[in-house]
Order: C-alpha cells, then sequence, then structure tokens
C-alpha cells in the first residue's frame, strides 16, 4: 500500500460542460498517492517529456476517463483507470493528463 498524503478532487461535467460535478462534497478533498511518471514510463507511451502525466493512487471509487482530477492548483484530466486486475477491494491507479482548467456556470457535488 501506498500512503496516500496528497489532497486532490475529482470531477466531471454535466449538462454539456456548464455544470462541474464532485464525486464527493465539494468542501471536501480524497487522499492519494501522487507521482510523476518517469521518463521511461512516459517514453513506453509515446509521451511527450515535460512533466504534464502524473499517476495518482486512490481507494476504490466510481471513475472513469471523461473526469477531471484537480491537484495543488491544476486540472488533469484522467487517461487511464488501472482497477488492479478487477479486484474490489483495492486501490484505483489513474493516468492524468494536465489540462488547461474550464470556467463553470455552477459547481456541485455528491452528497
Amino acid at each position: 500500500m501506498k500512503i496516500k498524503d496528497k489532497r486532490i478532487k475529482i470531477y466531471y461535467e454535466v449538462q454539456r460542460g456548464q455544470l462541474k460535478r464532485y464525486i464527493h462534497p465539494p468542501s471536501e478533498y480524497l487522499k492519494a498517492y501522487v507521482r510523476q511518471l518517469s521518463a521511461y514510463e512516459q517514453n513506453m507511451d509515446d509521451a511527450i517529456q515535460d512533466g504534464s502525466e502524473i499517476e495518482f493512487v486512490i481507494n476504490p471509487r466510481q471513475v472513469s476517463v471523461d473526469m477531471y482530477i484537480e491537484f495543488l492548483g491544476d486540472t488533469y484530466q484522467i487517461t487511464s483507470v488501472d482497477r488492479y486486475e478487477f479486484y474490489t477491494n483495492n486501490e484505483l491507479k489513474i493516468r492524468a493528463r494536465k489540462v488547461s482548467p474550464k470556467e463553470y456556470v455552477a459547481i456541485d457535488g455528491d452528497w
């Protein structure tokens, strides 16, 4: 198990991108283990080696590639979700790429 000592927020867009909806209460954070991908890992993925690809490890959640992560003031779009061979009581490994943040009409969260 990795130490999850970083605070992140995960959200998705609804109403044609007008509404930002967190998968948790908007005032709360999720704990995550965060690391930047190595040059080797980025090279294997044919990614640009600019540090914009990050790996997050979180406890099990309903997460998909159409969601976004907020971390240290930056926004990342989820590019892949590894469910560790589909075990349900394990961790999720998420890869995400840095994107420009958008403006939303409203912000909501799951309670």
